[in-house]
């Protein structure tokens, strides 16, 4: 997911977003979360795992091939 997508959603109070995706062999619903300072992992100076916060009512919904090994 791009983060200025996700970053876009959020400083719009956008609502109801629900982004889909298939292929992973399991169904989940994940809370879509984004970092609003752009430091998006341990390379990045400073990073905290608390520089990410949630998007609120945004979704993110995977359905695999259910059965397939």
């Amino acid at each position: 997911m791009s983060h200025s997508i996700v970053k876009f959603i959020a400083d719009n109070n956008i609502r109801n977003v629900v982004f889909l995706a298939t292929d992973d062999h399991q169904n989940r619903i994940n809370e879509v979360t984004y970092s609003p300072s752009g430091r998006t992992g341990p390379g990045s100076a400073g990073f905290s795992q608390s520089d990410y916060v949630k998007v609120p009512y945004v979704f993110s919904i995977v359905d695999g091939p259910l059965g397939a090994t």
